[in-house]
C-alpha cells in the first residue's frame, strides 16, 4: 500500500481508475507497458498501449498527482 499525504490523496481521488493504476505503475518503476499491462486497459497492441500511456502520463492531473 502506497502511503499519501492529504493532498496526495485528494489529487489521487480525482483520477480515474486507469489513471490511477498506469500513474502508481510509473511511480512503481514499472515501464509504459508493463504499467498498462497491469492496469484495467482494453487496448491490445503494444503500439495502443504506449499511445494510452503516453495520454495518462501527460494528462495535467496525473502530472500534478505524480509529481506531488
Amino acid at each position: 500500500m502506497v502511503k499519501m499525504n492529504e493532498e496526495q490523496k485528494a489529487l489521487f481521488d480525482k483520477l480515474t481508475a486507469l489513471r490511477q493504476e498506469i500513474s502508481l505503475g510509473s511511480l512503481a518503476g514499472k515501464n509504459d507497458i508493463d504499467s498498462y499491462k497491469a492496469s484495467s486497459g482494453k487496448a491490445k497492441t503494444e503500439t495502443a498501449m504506449r499511445t494510452s500511456v503516453g495520454q495518462i502520463l501527460t494528462n495535467r492531473d496525473v502530472v500534478a498527482f505524480m509529481d506531488s
